[in-house]
């Protein structure tokens, strides 16, 4: 199980949010979202409930079961 970092760099993109202003959004550091949007982590499950809120997505729609 992995994020489809495409589609949220897509949704970010559409949005006109940068991951500096996501991270804030959601309470959790640069780093941290960094290493979520570029696919080396996957967030702990209150962090992609965050992530889901602000890009207005459900999580099934953003994570790609391998």
């Amino acid at each position: 199980m992995r994020l489809d970092t495409e589609k949220i760099k897509k949704l970010l993109l559409e949005k006109g949010l940068t991951i500096t202003e996501l991270a804030e959004k959601i309470g959790v550091t640069y780093a941290s979202t960094h290493r979520v949007i570029s696919g080396k982590s996957f967030p702990r499950p209150g962090t992609l409930k965050k992530i889901c809120e602000e890009l207005k997505v459900k999580a099934k729609d953003i994570i790609i079961y391998d």
